[in-house]
């Protein structure tokens, strides 16, 4: 065979072979590109689908914080004195809203449906709400929920009535004797002769007498040269004393157990309800939400700081013990504690002593009497439904004091500032004790060197009373957290 001939063989040969392989490669090419295509189209439908999950979430927050505004636009206008009643506010509140003012996402438009579920009676002060808002793209749906807490204190012109420039202000009697001393006004709402009686180099400072029309010229009984230095008293209209309604203690869920941070987790801990330290260093409670305890116990002198995390929050606790031990606050907001049975102070214990008194209101539903002595100190303010208070050997309360209690002792250098306003108790005040602010109570009695010196507060800051429109909102609101929701 010529060998011309033998290589076009050869070649023609190779040429077969190289177009097999060229088309198994594009086969396979082929066949790869539908592969991936196939991931890229899957991949794109998946990422569509979380993209529409994702903004479901979004619209629900959106649709949440609708509400809150609208919420919080009528509860304002109400205490600024709209012409809404309570009862219509809270019906607003209750209404089930669907907003739909949201620009298409994907081709779809999405809208949020809001309802809000009430957990406690109208009647009551404080009410409990949850909020749920569920936001919806096409097929895809996702629910968030906010419980809040509402309270309704009387709006302006239903609190207490406080006479301009007093330091004391009693329903009935005014003694003082001992060299005790009151710089500022005095007014009594009783007609009994006398109704004010000052002796032993008891003094008036800078101050006015008011008393009922018609009893000015028996009201005072002083020694002769006292009588030449006193005012002459002033007729005035009787005023009123009522005490607040103590609001319902609201409904939190148990705090869970576990260690707290800080200090020795054998010693500082919570189970069962209970929220234990006994030594170990101090610690720190991180407070996500509000909670409930059975009893918080603090002893060894230890520190319990309280991380409010920049919210408004709130504990309710059966027994609120210090039997030696201190708690403080860390990142306000305010915390409001209900307290529903025992409200222990021992050894040098202390509430909240280096923050500020605004900070932090105190409601003690028990019956015994709060004692405070020795170093023993309370900065913030406290309502006590029933119980006596006694204030003496050195202890100190800073803030405003609401009683419902029969009778107030302010004794031994104790130190207390703003309104005591204990309309049914009998005030005995002595041993060195001062006080700055204002004192209303049923009788008054002044001894042993004890001073009242008037000081102006803002009625509008008062805690538990609206004498004016509150600061701000978030005085009558408390929020939790949104937190989503399988509903």
């Amino acid at each position: 065979m010529p060998v011309m001939k033998k290589l076009k063989i050869q070649w023609n040969n190779q040429a077969g072979s190289a177009l097999v392989f060229t088309l198994i490669v594009m086969v396979i090419l082929s066949l790869l590109g539908l592969s991936l295509l196939g991931v890229m189209v899957n991949h794109t439908k998946l990422s569509s689908s979380e993209r529409s999950d994702q903004s479901a979430y979004y619209i629900a927050e959106a649709g949440a914080a609708l509400k809150n505004a609208e919420i919080e636009a009528a509860i304002e206008r109400y205490y600024q004195g709209g012409e809404d009643s309570e009862a219509e506010v809270k019906g607003l509140i209750q209404s089930e809203r669907t907003y739909t003012d949201f620009d298409e996402i994907f081709g779809k438009e999405p809208e949020a449906s809001v309802h809000i579920e009430s957990e406690q009676p109208n009647e009551d002060q404080v009410r409990q709400y949850k909020l749920v808002s569920t936001g919806t793209i096409g097929d895809r749906s996702r629910t968030v929920e906010q419980p809040f807490i509402v309270n309704w204190i009387p709006r302006k012109g239903e609190g207490i009535h406080l006479p301009d420039q007093t330091a004391v202000y009693a329903n009935t009697t005014i003694d003082l004797s001992g060299g005790a001393q009151i710089k500022g006004n005095i007014k009594t709402n009783s007609e009994q002769a006398p109704s004010i009686r000052l002796e032993g180099g008891a003094e008036l400072i800078d101050g006015k007498i008011f008393v009922p029309f018609g009893s000015e010229d028996d009201a005072l009984e002083a020694p002769k040269k006292t009588l030449e230095d006193l005012p002459q008293p002033i007729g005035q209209e009787k005023g009123t004393m009522e005490l607040p309604d103590f609001p319902p203690i609201p409904e939190f869920p148990l705090a869970e157990n576990g260690q707290l941070k800080g200090g020795d987790g054998r010693k500082g801990y919570i189970h069962d309800g209970m929220l234990t330290i006994r030594g170990g260093d101090d610690y720190i409670l991180p407070l996500h939400q509000s909670t409930s305890f059975k009893e918080i116990k603090i002893s060894s002198n230890n520190t319990l700081t309280i991380d409010l995390q920049g919210r408004n929050q709130s504990i309710v606790v059966d027994h609120l013990n210090l039997e030696n031990g201190h708690i403080e606050l860390k990142n306000p907001g305010r915390l409001t504690i209900y307290v529903r049975h025992k409200l222990t102070f021992g050894s040098g214990s202390t509430w909240n002593k280096t923050g500020d008194t605004e900070n932090t209101h105190i409601y003690y539903k028990g019956q015994d009497k709060l004692l405070l002595s020795g170093s023993q100190a309370i900065n913030g303010s406290l309502f006590a439904d029933r119980a006596d208070v006694e204030i003496t050997g050195g202890g100190e309360f800073t803030g405003h004091l609401f009683t419902g209690g029969s009778n107030v002792k302010v004794d031994g250098g104790a130190s207390s500032t703003y309104l005591i306003y204990a309309p049914h108790a009998a005030f005995r005040f002595g041993g060195g004790g001062t006080l700055k602010g204002m004192v209303v109570i049923d009788s008054f009695s002044g001894g042993g060197g004890s001073r009242i010196e008037f000081e102006e507060f803002s009625l509008d800051d008062l805690p538990f009373v609206s004498d004016g429109v509150p600061i701000d909102v978030g005085d009558i609101i408390t929020k939790e957290p949104i937190r989503e929701t399988d509903e």
